[in-house]
């Protein structure tokens, strides 16, 4: 029985293979391509966030990712970082603290992005130790002088926004403060702040201070929106109960 040599391509299938194959390669490339030639955004963006106790800023990462893929710029033209572009606390620096006394005058918009604060020893919470009455707060919560500065931006002739996220008014901003800022922001807070979570069950991601506080009680399991407001109220809404499916 005679075997079949195995017939060599022929050039024009060579060529046909690498025309398909080019073709290919721009069509998954293009969009790459095109999104790097695109000009960056003429609305010059400053990100202000005082809760960043690591250098991976875990907290804004998604808000800097937005900012690099959407191509808006910081005020002095470059595209934002993974790390490292923003006012507020950076713990990369050797002067790690820079408020909005820093802010460049060419900023169109100040996104503050969260006012919490750096603890220490990662706590991650304000507390005052007893009986000395020495708090954990390295640097934290909106001050007066972020509230002048905040009515000045608005207040100065060139257009201005401001966009004010999570924890602006509540702990560990003093409520005189706290209402200063009501009243330059034209809002007010109700005093409730909430979280999703995908695992609601008790070794899931249910801050530890509402495990304390319910103790064995706490029962919940699947995905779910928790609610707390100031005085430690706590409302659970579980996907496929309370919220739809």
């Amino acid at each position: 029985m005679k075997r079949r040599k195995n017939k060599k391509p022929s050039r024009a299938d060579v060529r046909t293979l690498v025309v398909l194959l080019l073709i290919i390669l721009v069509v998954v490339s293009l969009p790459f391509a095109l999104h790097q030639m695109s000009p960056a955004r003429e609305l010059a963006i400053t990100i202000y966030d005082k809760t960043v106790p690591t250098k991976a800023a875990e907290q804004h990462r998604s808000l800097l990712w937005f900012m690099q893929h959407y191509k808006y710029p910081t005020p002095d033209g470059s595209l934002f970082g993974k790390t490292g572009s923003h006012l507020g606390y950076n713990p990369e620096d050797a002067e790690p603290i820079k408020d909005l006394t820093f802010m460049d005058p060419r900023t169109d918009v100040l996104y503050v992005a969260d006012t919490y604060g750096v603890y220490r020893n990662a706590e991650g919470f304000s507390r005052t130790t007893v009986p000395t009455g020495e708090s954990n707060l390295i640097w934290g919560g909106t001050t007066e002088s972020d509230v002048q500065l905040i009515r000045q931006f608005l207040n100065r002739e060139k257009s201005s926004t401001v966009i004010a996220e999570y924890n602006t008014f509540a702990t560990p901003t003093p409520s005189y403060v706290q209402a200063q800022m009501y009243q330059v922001l034209g809002t007010r807070w109700t005093g409730w702040t909430g979280m999703y979570v995908h695992d609601l069950s008790p070794k899931g991601e249910v801050p530890a201070w509402i495990l304390e506080q319910f103790g064995g009680s706490w029962n919940y399991q699947g995905k779910g929106i928790i609610l707390s407001n100031i005085h430690d109220e706590v409302v659970v809404l579980r996907e496929g109960v309370e919220l739809g499916p």
